[in-house]
């Protein structure tokens, strides 16, 4: 490289260095505290405050633009204003604790100018209900334990397939307690998470329902026990109660429908109401259904709800063009009311009509 090309490089690099670097000035929210435990308090004191600091520590004016707290049970209040270098502001953020008893953790995101453009707060705390609270959203009395419900609804299930149900519990007791669950049901499994509850905290009752097992087609009612025993106070404490389990087992409906409308079954009954005008002793009237589908109709289940009326099929499926009969049979003297006025279902395998509903009318007279 010749002596000039050489002169020409060293110029321009002491060039370079006679070139005053610049830096644009940037405010930096430097953050005394991110979180704040409130402990453990009373819901009669509605709302809990506090302050979370943050200093400015860069070299220009910053403002805190926006702060979205993830939860309606967090309110904010913090100053707009431009924070100079080296000055100090806060953010105060309030939890309502109405109605809301147990453990809370909520999230804070605070935007601002600067190289810092977003920060997140946490609150904490545990919030102990107040007797009309638990009444309210936690009517089921175990003991001092309570659950929000006594009825848990799966809803429907496709037979073969699995659902997981949680029921909340609070435990009202000033100790911890021992939370358990078992059904002689072979197709339920329910435990509690975590087994033992401190107070004034929530807890969950774990139900798996495999509906494989399930003895029915349809409706299915099944009693899961639930005790709670006190650990570390009186057995006084301890308590038991039952919770209901209903789900409605049906066939796999959509993969049926995927079949033509002329391939599928379908059920066809010759009425749509069994009158048996009046009654005064044991009685049987029968209807035909028919399967005018080309696929085989499973009949999964004939029944109805109201006592003193039974029903039966002769036949558990039809092929194509066949046949069964429905016996329905009236017995006064186990008729819970005179005025007969139901439904009995028919559960089949037909995708665009499984629950068919015939009526059952009549009088029970003496």
């Amino acid at each position: 490289m010749s002596s000039h090309r050489w002169r020409i490089i060293a110029a321009l690099v002491l060039l370079w260095a006679t070139i005053p670097c610049v830096v644009s000035a940037q405010g930096v929210a430097t953050w005394l505290e991110t979180e704040h435990d409130f402990g453990t308090f009373n819901e009669q004191e509605r709302t809990v405050k506090c302050h979370l600091r943050m200093v400015n520590t860069g070299d220009s004016a910053l403002i805190i633009s926006r702060v979205q707290p993830t939860c309606g049970c967090t309110a904010s209040y913090f100053d707009r204003s431009p924070l100079k270098p080296g000055d100090t502001t806060a953010v105060e953020l309030t939890y309502s604790a109405v109605a809301r008893p147990g453990q809370f953790q909520k999230d804070v995101f605070v935007y601002t100018t600067g190289s810092v453009r977003k920060t997140v707060l946490t609150i904490k705390g545990n919030v102990i209900a107040s007797p009309q609270t638990v009444s309210e959203l936690y009517p089921v009395a175990v003991g001092d334990m309570h659950l929000e419900t006594g009825i848990v609804p799966v809803g429907e299930i496709v037979r073969g397939r699995t659902k997981m149900i949680y029921l909340t519990a609070y435990n009202a007791a000033t100790g911890p307690m021992h939370l358990d669950a078992h059904t002689p049901a072979s197709h339920i499994i329910a435990h509690a998470v975590p087994d033992t509850i401190a107070p004034g905290q929530r807890g969950s009752l774990t139900i798996f329902y495999d509906s494989q097992l399930a003895p029915l087609w349809g409706l299915n009612t099944d009693t899961v026990t639930v005790r709670a025993t006190g650990i570390g106070h009186t057995q006084e404490l301890a308590g038991e109660n039952k919770v209901e389990v209903m789900a409605v087992v049906i066939d796999d409906l959509e993969q049926a429908g995927k079949a033509t409308p002329d391939e599928s079954p379908h059920i066809l009954a010759e009425t749509d109401k069994v009158n048996f005008e009046t009654v005064t002793t044991t009685k049987t009237l029968s209807f035909k259904i028919k399967n005018t589908g080309r696929q085989k109709l499973e009949l999964r289940r004939v029944s109805c709800p109201e006592r003193g009326i039974s029903v039966k099929c002769n036949k558990t499926s039809l092929k194509r063009g066949k046949t069964a009969t429905v016996s329905v049979t009236v017995t006064p003297a186990e008729c819970s009311q005179k005025l007969i006025n139901t439904n009995l279902t028919i559960l089949t395998n037909d995708p665009e009509n499984h629950n068919l509903q015939i009526r059952v009318v009549g009088l029970v007279s003496d």
